[in-house]
């Protein structure tokens, strides 16, 4: 003979959810795994944000390779200026609109994506203008890096 059980504990097994039958009439729905809208979408945006910053920071950078003439004031300064202020312009017209998608990226990804859990979505809004907040503060503190001068 077996002893009784302790006080609140149930006599009764637990039956497995695979022998459970559905009432008669009732269809089960397959477990589908829901698709994954706009992935390609995700993955073109995510190139474009990557190439600007990419191709903006390699024009700001290649600044320094074009050779300075020596006589100021010369045909061939005012020309120098003249290049050196283009591709300083196009250098951060081209980072400011990598971030400027990487804010849209981000809102459209936690609009897009009802499948992620709701704290990705969350970080999917917050961090892209966290990263506008940063990127002003960095734009306003090295303005001379970014100025129309050299």
């Amino acid at each position: 003979m077996q002893p009784p059980p302790p006080p609140g504990t149930d006599t009764v097994s637990p039956v497995p959810m695979a022998n459970v039958a559905t009432p008669p009439g009732m269809m089960t729905a397959p477990w589908i795994e829901a698709p994954r809208q706009g992935s390609a979408v995700i993955l073109v945006m995510f190139t474009a944000v990557a190439l600007l910053m990419l191709a903006g920071a390699v024009v700001l950078h290649a600044r320094v390779l074009v050779e300075q003439p020596q006589n100021w004031g010369s045909p061939e300064w005012l020309e120098w200026r003249r290049t050196t202020r283009l591709m300083a312009f196009v250098g951060a017209l081209l980072l400011h609109a990598g971030v400027f998608l990487s804010l849209v990226f981000g809102v459209f990804v936690a609009v897009r994506r009802p499948d992620l859990p709701e704290i990705v979505r969350r970080a999917m809004l917050v961090g892209p203008a966290i990263l506008v907040g940063v990127w002003l503060v960095v734009v306003f503190l090295f303005s001379g890096l970014l100025s129309l001068t050299p």
